[in-house]
């Protein structure tokens, strides 16, 4: 949803979670608030499945490094 400059160079913990008819995707550094990324729609009856995956819309030579991924149940916090 905005630029995150500050970010560059540091290990960012990115969250995705499934509520209604939408997923949301929230990012962090550290032990910083989580910010949000994105909302996107998403059909309650659809059945889909995730992994990592990362882009630069708008300049080549982007490095990501994955150093893990977990399926976890539904953080309480963000979705009551």
């Amino acid at each position: 949803m905005g630029p995150a400059s500050g970010w560059a160079g540091r290990s960012v913990t990115v969250r995705a979670s499934r509520s209604g008819d939408a997923v949301t995707i929230r990012a962090r550094v550290d032990e910083e608030m989580w910010r949000l990324v994105r909302v996107a729609p998403l059909r309650p009856e659809a059945v889909v499945s995730a992994g990592p995956f990362c882009c630069a819309p708008s300049r080549a030579g982007l490095v990501v490094l994955f150093t893990s991924w977990r399926t976890t149940d539904a953080d309480i916090s963000l979705h009551p």
